[in-house]
């Protein structure tokens, strides 16, 4: 369950350039146990940031060095739906899937690692995968597998997962993101965004609070020309918590 966020921050007197921003609630059962801190790790020729599921040992959202950010959003069809198959406890946690395609060093390249994951080992899941440039997304639905890879254009964008039925969550929090965020994309705008809560229907609002699960955590990952960042609040946004942060400068590319 979360809801994600991808902006591109126009020049600022930090990045003359602008840089990309993309934001991630992390929403969960109230019986999980809190994740870790973010920790730098080595995946291939790469070094990845990444907060960490004690669970699973993966994460659901991570940057590299190569500047490649990604987020991953579980898919919930609405409850009843008959198409939909009996969660199999054998399957494999979907926390792995993103430090093996941080590994990579260009978004072509986390595209055919992404071709060559046996997405039947998993339960249902989209990604969101972005080099600034590129924006790369995947669906994985009973054990099929679709993805698109374009040209980014800079166009704020939104995605929302909810164990109630994705459909149900994605209506109210897109009409605040297009009412928002999407006129505003600023990082200030994006944090308020990711703060914003709603007392008389909190099981909907972007920063969710209902008996059985609630907000737990928000991340942001910048991308500038020079080094990526990933800020972690280990806490809900609307409430006390404390900020964790790392950087990783980006290797130069000699011409």
């Amino acid at each position: 369950m979360c809801t994600v966020s991808l902006i591109r921050v126009p020049p600022t007197g930090r990045a003359a350039g602008g840089y990309v921003r993309l934001a991630s609630n992390r929403d969960e059962s109230r019986k999980r146990p809190p994740a870790l801190p973010p920790q730098i790790r080595r995946a291939g020729e790469r070094h990845i940031v990444m907060p960490v599921d004690p669970t699973s040992d993966g994460t659901w959202i991570a940057v590299n060095d190569a500047g490649i950010a990604a987020t991953l959003l579980n898919i919930y069809p609405k409850p009843g739906d008959p198409t939909t198959r009996a969660k199999d406890p054998n399957l494999r946690s979907r926390g792995e899937i993103i430090p093996s395609l941080l590994a990579n060093s260009t978004i072509a390249e986390v595209r055919e690692s992404l071709r060559e994951l046996d997405v039947r080992q998993y339960p249902g899941f989209r990604l969101v995968i972005t080099d600034g440039e590129h924006l790369l997304t995947c669906r994985s639905e009973e054990a099929e597998l679709s993805e698109t890879l374009e040209r980014w254009d800079g166009q704020p964008m939104m995605w929302a997962s909810s164990g109630l039925g994705d459909e149900i969550v994605d209506g109210p929090r897109r009409a605040l993101f297009d009412k928002s965020l999407a006129l505003n994309p600023t990082a200030d705008a994006q944090d308020e965004y990711h703060r914003a809560d709603d007392l008389e229907a909190s099981h909907l609002a972007v920063c969710m609070s209902r008996p059985d699960a609630h907000t737990v955590s928000y991340t942001f990952v910048e991308i500038t020309g020079g080094q990526v960042e990933l800020a972690y609040f280990d806490a809900p946004p609307n409430a006390d918590g404390a900020w964790h942060r790392h950087a990783l400068a980006r290797p130069i590319i000699s011409s």
